[in-house]
């Protein structure tokens, strides 16, 4: 079964958020070990049951992230933003630039959402009018979200400084419960990791 028999006629993109430097983790964090492979395999294995394409925003250490998905995942495709010192919210712009098909934007240091939580975002934008959908645990918005096409031009035109919240603030967003804790589990320490991974995999 292809990825567009999977999603139905609508085909969706994800677009993970990988570029920035970690320096409060000590070390790049899509590239940290996590079972058996990396942070960032986990995002991707997440995303591509339901999505036709998946693009990764990188910046920081961009060529060792290259290295990595050409080695375990030729098929999803790297995207360098040049300007990704200046906030995260520059990758959403980047990668969303030209795109015409609803995205999931999902950042990197949350590996553990479901595929569950794609599937139910991507339910919800088929029986839905909004321009974005959340998901939602006991009343915690987390990601990814999904977003429509119609967005995208308001975001890239917005200021850099700019976060998807205060796009969110702007626009009609639909709330999706969802029963997964991790879509609001991100980390920044070297400690917030440990202590994920141990709950994420247990021993």
């Amino acid at each position: 079964m292809n990825a567009a028999e999977k999603t139905g006629s609508m085909g969706f993109i994800a677009v993970i958020l990988a570029a920035g430097k970690g320096s409060r983790a000590g070390a790049y964090k899509p590239l940290l070990t996590l079972g058996n492979g990396v942070v960032i395999d986990r995002v991707i294995q997440a995303a591509q049951d339901v999505c036709n394409k998946i693009i990764v925003v990188g910046g920081y250490d961009f060529e060792r992230l290259c290295a990595h998905l050409r080695a375990y995942h030729p098929g999803v495709m790297p995207l360098f933003n040049p300007s990704w010192e200046q906030g995260m919210f520059t990758s959403v712009q980047a990668g969303v630039s030209g795109l015409n098909t609803p995205a999931f934007i999902h950042p990197a240091d949350i590996p553990g959402v479901s595929v569950s939580v794609y599937r139910d975002l991507a339910a919800a934008f088929a029986q839905k009018s909004a321009d974005i959908f959340r998901p939602v645990y006991r009343g915690r918005a987390g990601h990814p979200v999904l977003v429509a096409p119609s967005v995208f031009s308001c975001i890239v035109n917005a200021p850099p400084d700019t976060t998807m919240r205060d796009i969110q603030k702007t626009l009609h967003a639909a709330d999706v419960e969802v029963p997964d804790q991790w879509i609001c589990r991100d980390f920044d320490t070297r400690e917030e990791f440990e202590t994920l991974r141990k709950e994420l995999l247990p021993v």
